[in-house]
This record gives C-alpha cells, sequence and structure tokens, in this order.
C-alpha cells in the first residue's frame, strides 16, 4: 500500500496506461554464475538483494528506449506487491519489483529543478559535515 494519508501519484498512471509491465526477479538466482554460487568470483556485499540492481538496470534500459519512442513510463515501487503478486500468479520466490506503466504521455512538462553536481559528486572520499 501507499503511506497512510498519502496518495500514491504514480496510481493514476498504473490504471490509465495501455501497457503496464511488472518487472519480478526470482530471488537466489541473480549474482551467481549461469545459476551457481562460484566461490572463484569476486564476492559481493549485497547478499540476497542483487537481484534489484538487475531489474534497476532492466527497467532503465527499458525507461530510455521507451523515451527514445516518445513513449512515457513511471518507475512505482510503492505498490502492495503482494497483492499484485497474487493477482499475477506468482510463485513464492519470485518478487514484483516495480510496476512501470508504458504509453504516450498526457504532457511535456517542463525539466524539473535538478541539484548542481557539487552537491552529490564527490572526489576521493566522502566529505565530513
Amino acid at each position: 500500500g501507499t503511506r497512510p494519508g498519502r496518495a500514491n501519484p504514480a496510481t493514476e498512471a498504473v490504471r490509465n496506461a495501455p501497457v503496464v509491465i511488472a518487472a519480478c526477479a526470482e530471488r537466489g538466482l541473480s549474482g551467481y554464475y549461469k545459476g551457481k554460487d562460484d566461490k572463484s568470483l569476486p564476492a559481493t556485499d549485497k547478499g540476497d538483494y542483487w537481484y534489484m540492481f538487475d531489474v534497476a538496470l532492466a527497467v532503465h534500459n527499458l525507461s530510455l528506449a521507451a523515451h527514445a519512442l516518445g513513449l512515457g513510463t513511471v518507475h512505482t515501487g510503492l505498490m502492495d506487491a503482494e497483492a499484485a503478486g497474487k493477482i499475477l500468479g506468482l510463485p513464492q520466490n519470485v518478487s514484483l519489483i516495480e510496476l512501470v506503466p508504458l504509453g504516450w504521455p498526457d504532457e511535456q512538462p517542463a525539466p524539473r529543478p535538478r541539484k548542481e553536481t557539487s552537491e552529490f559528486v564527490f572526489y576521493d572520499k566522502y566529505p565530513r559535515e
């Protein structure tokens, strides 16, 4: 669900889009080479959550390709994933990570204000405050 007292602004896009992509991941498989835990390969400290990187990269590429075609997408992670998983018939070992509405944008919004790069790019080490 959403946080109490706050509506999810992506809900309308999910309801109205001609296509909604359910980006899912099979837990316990990502981060392995050909499905095997090969100890000779470099390890990651991301543990069981490596699949989040895989899904994020895939959806990011999907979003860039859609944009190149003039289509719009919305990354929607704030949802009742358990209920949606039941609707989709997902097995126990598969998690719904995000819903991605895909369609022609209703409007072309002006670019949003962005932080200066110096506010989040640091050289050599993270600054202490």
